[in-house]
């Protein structure tokens, strides 16, 4: 969504630069506390707090490709920077405690190339939203990622005796 920022300030919201900026600072701000959350936390969350933090993340995503203006949009966003930030954090510590100092490299090798392909979805998300609309191509996508952290979930063993 944070590729598409400036499509939602321009032709969703109709806020213009000002507004993008607005937009990006929410997001930036809630993604800073965010961190800073996870740096004064004293244990790791257990599985199913990952995948419902997961879950909230994404409903929050819809729900700002839905969002009237930019009064629903600010708050939306500083949420979903917050969780948005705090669960990257989470995740990327809880791999690095569960592997061998062997296997670290490799595997955090493999868990970076989350932002290699992040560009590579926006080209995904980009053609649909061209053809069914941005606010529903991102509010779609945030709910598909619900069903797949659902489905995670349900047939991984691992992440339930977390």
């Amino acid at each position: 969504y944070l590729s598409f920022l400036s499509v939602f300030a321009r032709d969703v919201l109709k806020i213009g630069p000002e507004g993008l900026g607005i937009l990006m600072a929410s997001s930036g701000f809630g993604a800073v506390v965010g961190s800073i959350y996870v740096a004064t936390r004293k244990q790791q969350p257990s599985g199913k707090q990952f995948i419902a933090a997961g879950i909230v993340y994404g409903f929050l995503i819809a729900a700002f490709a839905i969002a009237p203006n930019l009064l629903w949009a600010v708050p939306l966003l500083v949420l979903a920077g917050f969780l948005g930030s705090a669960y990257v954090s989470l995740v990327n510590s809880s791999i690095q405690h569960q592997i061998t100092d062997e296997t670290r490299g490799r595997v955090m090798s493999i868990y970076m190339l989350t932002w290699g392909f992040t560009p590579i979805g926006a080209i995904v998300i980009g053609e649909l939203a061209s053809r069914y609309g941005i606010s529903e191509t991102i509010a779609a996508a945030a709910i598909l990622g619900n069903v797949l952290l659902a489905v995670q979930y349900l047939l991984s063993p691992a992440m339930r005796e977390l």
